[in-house]
């Protein structure tokens, strides 16, 4: 069962509330960049490092 929202007498306690879920797929250490490069790059990990698309203004 979900939890559900349950008020108080004071009303100023929430009982039984989810806020949120988080889902963190699995990700392989495949090691560090070089501190020069992550540190242009804005990562660490290489498999994190996903760069934005570029789109034309054509």
């Amino acid at each position: 069962m979900y939890p559900y929202y349950r008020s108080t007498p004071d009303k100023s306690k929430v009982i039984n509330l989810m806020l949120a879920r988080a889902y963190v797929p699995d990700q392989p250490y495949i090691g560090i960049l070089p501190l020069d490069e992550a540190l242009k790059k804005g990562v660490l990990f290489p498999n994190l490092d996903i760069p934005y698309a570029i789109k034309s203004k054509e």
